[in-house]
């Protein structure tokens, strides 16, 4: 029996000790922009979640891939990506997080790609497919570490898209970029992540806080753009409204009100929110 227990107990700390404890969820900004002008200490929206040793990424503004790796996110690990919608302050990040990305693994296996190819999730198809001939044009037609032949783009629709059963992803569209296309397909999305029994919702870029309804029923943090919208105003509503269950609210994709008036900002919100609100910086990390 001792022994036993000897070898349950030295399991457990294998374990927490290997970096696979995948009870914990890590959340990392790289970007905490809207699409201004250059904000000095800033980029454009981006964020990696990290459970265990597997990375996924929600969207990707410049400088993403740099600033993850500068904080220590092996890239190589990269499972997924997912795009909101296909605005250049969502995506310009992405030639050189796939380059980079390459680049990293093929140095690590004496330049043998050893990376699965990377799911890239987008309303628009036609991102990734112009990203390849990108990423083949700048490597003058060669296929090599640089280009983009080991990315497969997939189409975002609404409901439960991706489930590789550590991390799900629902989606639920939105008129950010306007009506569906003839065919029904929108070109913006919010989405609900599920992981490790914990619900974050990341709300992309919304026209309206009820479009996102059903999302915020139950949701443990709620990753909220306000460069469409008044902080204080979306804390307000969110207390207002008794169907929705916000735990923790974090606003991203900043836009005038925090960029110019950060101080009035914070104020009005924390008394809107009747907390202190929490305002996503670039490098900010997260335990959920």
């Amino acid at each position: 029996m001792k022994k036993i227990l000897l070898l349950v107990l030295l399991a457990a700390c294998a374990l927490v000790f290997s970096g696979e404890n995948t009870s914990s969820v890590k959340i990392c900004i790289l970007g905490s922009c809207a699409g201004t002008e250059p904000q000095k200490g800033r980029h454009h929206t981006a964020w990696l979640l990290q459970t265990g040793s597997k990375l996924y990424q929600f969207d990707a503004g410049e400088n993403c891939a740099y600033t993850a790796h500068l904080a220590g996110y092996d890239l190589s690990q990269l499972r997924a990506i997912f795009i909101s919608h296909p605005h250049q302050d969502h995506v310009s990040g992405l030639p050189h997080l796939v380059m980079v990305r390459n680049k990293l693994a093929s140095a690590r296996f004496k330049r043998k790609m050893a990376v699965k190819p990377l799911p890239i999730y987008t309303p628009i198809p036609t991102l990734v497919t112009g990203l390849q001939d990108f990423l083949t044009a700048t490597t003058c037609g060669r296929y090599d570490y640089r280009s983009g032949t080991n990315i497969t783009g997939k189409t975002v629709r609404d409901g439960k898209f991706f489930d590789d059963q550590t991390l799900s992803v629902e989606a639920l569209h939105n008129r950010h970029c306007g009506d569906p296309d003839k065919t029904g397909q929108w070109f913006s999305f919010s989405y609900k992540i599920t992981v490790n029994g914990k619900k974050i919702v990341y709300s992309g870029d919304i026209r309206r806080l009820e479009e996102m309804s059903p999302f915020l029923r139950d949701c443990d943090l709620l990753l909220m753009e306000n460069g469409h919208h008044k902080p204080w105003q979306v804390a307000e509503k969110i207390r207002q409204t008794p169907a929705w269950k916000v735990k923790r609210l974090i606003f991203l994709h900043h836009g005038r009100s925090v960029l110019n008036t950060p101080e009035e900002t914070a104020r009005k919100t924390e008394k809107a929110w009747g907390k202190p609100a929490e305002f996503a910086v670039d490098g900010m990390t997260l335990m959920l």
